[in-house]
């Protein structure tokens, strides 16, 4: 079993590792929304229908890293929740987080995250329509791509949002600590070779 010292040398480095996650989703979006303006505003003066999907291509990306991001958030949290927080008396932090998750709806809880979801969607929906507004000429082939590209993004678009709001769930969270103890578990009981 580790040292009280060292989990706490370990607990000090995963919650600024976690922040540091925090801030990098912000980041994300900081960075995107004007990148995906850019080309928006692009496809207007230019009336090119592919610089909107170029567009949503961005946003969609940012979407899935962000999701990711939250996920290691998620991680890191569950692991000082359930390894670091019980066996070093006084640190709570991810202990009344998890209390505070139990009580909250989806809306009060995870607001910004709801914000950004919604954001990317409406970026997204309304380069969809813009796309198929300055679509280049309506052959076959364009609307066939155009259809085939619209219903990829919205899928995309879908799933990456619910599985963003899956990460943040009260399951996942107990989930992931679960995971952490039976890994535990697993080591502890294989002991010494």
């Amino acid at each position: 079993m580790k040292d009280q010292g060292a989990m706490l040398a370990e607990y000090n480095t995963l919650r600024a590792e976690l922040i540091q996650y925090q801030q990098m989703n912000l980041q994300i979006s900081f960075f995107t929304l004007p990148v995906a303006a850019a080309v928006m505003a692009y496809g207007f003066q230019q009336r090119y229908s592919f610089a909107f999907l170029a567009a949503i291509a961005i946003l969609l990306t940012a979407l899935w890293y962000s999701r990711s991001v939250l996920d290691r958030v998620s991680s890191i949290g569950a692991y000082i929740y359930a390894m670091i927080e019980p066996k070093i008396e006084g640190l709570q932090w991810e202990t009344i987080l998890a209390a505070r998750r139990e009580k909250e709806t989806l809306i009060s809880g995870k607001s910004a995250i709801l914000g950004i979801i919604i954001v990317y969607s409406v970026f997204s929906l309304t380069c969809l329509v813009l796309a198929w507004y300055f679509i280049q000429g309506a052959e076959a082939l364009n609307l066939a791509l155009y259809s085939g590209l619209t219903l990829i993004f919205l899928l995309l678009l879908l799933i990456g949002s619910a599985k963003i709001l899956q990460t943040l769930s009260v399951k996942y969270m107990k989930d992931a600590a679960n995971q952490w103890k039976q890994l535990e578990e697993d080591f502890l009981g294989k002991g010494p070779s």
